[in-house]
């Protein structure tokens, strides 16, 4: 698993509907609205691969902290902060990684 941080920067929109189950889709993969119950898609990456949240603000390494970040992530998307995903790798057949994109404070989008 690979962990990529991304800055695309952007006007901020306050016409964004967080409150929209957003699907993305192309040949490789699927990208859907990550929820609490996701848990168990990501939770071999978070006991097998502890290092990936090394410098993460807040880290999903062992079940406590992927349920942790997952409830987050969540949370900031009700609160219309950002909006995350969980990505469905179609070659390999499983889920792969999480994704969020959302507003900082100097107006860019960051993808993780």
């Amino acid at each position: 698993m690979i962990l990529c941080v991304k800055w695309i920067h952007m006007k901020t929109s306050s016409n964004f509907e967080f409150t929209k189950k957003i699907i993305l889709e192309d040949e490789r993969v699927i990208l859907r609205p990550l929820e609490n119950t996701d848990v168990e898609h990501l939770l071999k990456f978070s006991l097998t691969e502890p290092e990936l949240w090394q410098y993460a603000l807040i880290t999903a390494a062992g079940e406590k902290g992927l349920k942790s970040y997952i409830n987050v992530a969540v949370d900031a998307r009700h609160a219309q902060k950002e909006y995350p995903f969980i990505v469905f790798d179609k070659q390999l057949k499983g889920y792969c990684a999480a994704q969020a994109f959302g507003r900082m404070a100097t107006g860019a989008i960051a993808s993780f």
